[in-house]
């Protein structure tokens, strides 16, 4: 995926709409709990974190690691 690539990179701001856009359509896309799901939601927080948008961040990876993933 090109955003984690980029904040990979040390560029999560660039990352970041990426991510975003990814996520939008796996949500739209596959089943709500998807793996695929999850994890884009972990680069995002990720991303987010990198940026130092830690509260926003702490979401996204709360929720991963919370989720029920074992049906994928």
């Amino acid at each position: 995926m090109l955003g984690q690539t980029l904040t990979d990179a040390k560029r999560p701001a660039e990352g970041e709409p990426h991510i975003r856009e990814a996520l939008a359509m796996r949500r739209k896309l596959l089943p709500e709990n998807h793996w695929l799901i999850a994890n884009t939601e972990s680069v995002l927080g990720g991303s987010l974190a990198a940026l130092g948008r830690y509260r926003d961040a702490e979401g996204l990876l709360i929720l991963t690691n919370h989720g029920d993933l074992g049906n994928q």
